[in-house]
């Protein structure tokens, strides 16, 4: 009787006269080093692609003319304050000033109207040093009592927003957001501010950087991907 052909990929594999035994355990362990190897390079590309996509560096304060604004009356006054040096990158929102209501307020009742403030703001590109001033106004209107305040404001349209080139950059600022001041006694003070929009000379937006949690995601992303591949590959 014939004896029944087996099969080749039935067939024992022999090595120096012993049977050998797939070793599965190692096979997967290889595999998911390289997976891990993947990762890591993915990450890594992307976060040089961050670093190379950094923001505009730039530079600025604000000062107000007048460190107060005096009521109607003459006996009561909102204070402004100055602010500090700040060093963003590219396109932010910025502070011009905080206004709070000087306490105690003199007599039973006070006016604002059309009180004129202003303030001056410096604004320097840091990779030519190139500086410029700039001026923003405003008034002032409403009541004030001890223990209240209804304070509105009046952007001044003429120089509200104002575009000034420095160095290879163009910067538009727009001073158009307005938080009124507390009554008299209040923790948390007023705001004017707005914001400053940085593009270079040759009119091209600069494109937005992803945050740095959003790019691990996507890498994370990619990486599960090579992995769900990796599982139906095994699964053959």
């Amino acid at each position: 009787m014939p004896s029944e052909r087996v099969p080749p990929r039935l067939r024992p594999k022999f090595r120096n006269g012993s049977v050998r035994v797939p070793n599965h355990g190692w096979e997967r362990n290889r595999n998911m080093k390289r997976l891990s190897a993947f990762i890591i390079t993915v990450c890594g590309l992307f976060a040089v692609a961050a670093n190379s996509q950094a923001g505009i560096l730039w530079q600025y304060d604000f000062s107000p003319s007048s460190p107060k604004v005096i009521s109607d009356s003459g006996k009561n006054e909102i204070t402004l304050n100055n602010q500090p040096l700040f060093s963003p990158e590219g396109t932010s929102k910025v502070v011009a000033t905080n206004l709070s209501i000087k306490t105690p307020v003199d007599g039973s009742s006070d006016f604002f109207t059309n009180q004129n403030y202003s303030v001056k703001m410096f604004i320097k590109d840091v990779a030519s040093g190139e500086f410029a001033t700039l001026i923003f106004s405003g008034d002032l209107n409403g009541p004030i009592t001890p223990g209240s305040a209804v304070i509105a404001n009046t952007f001044d349209v003429a120089n509200q927003t104002q575009i000034v080139e420095l160095g290879d950059n163009i910067y538009t600022v727009t001073i158009n957001e307005y938080t009124s001041p507390p009554p008299p006694g209040g923790t948390s003070p007023g705001a004017i501010g707005g914001i400053v929009t940085i593009t270079p000379k040759g009119g091209e937006e600069p494109h937005d950087t992803p945050e740095p949690s959003t790019m691990l995601l996507a890498g994370f992303g990619l990486a599960g991907f090579g992995l769900n591949a990796w599982r139906k590959r095994r699964q053959r």
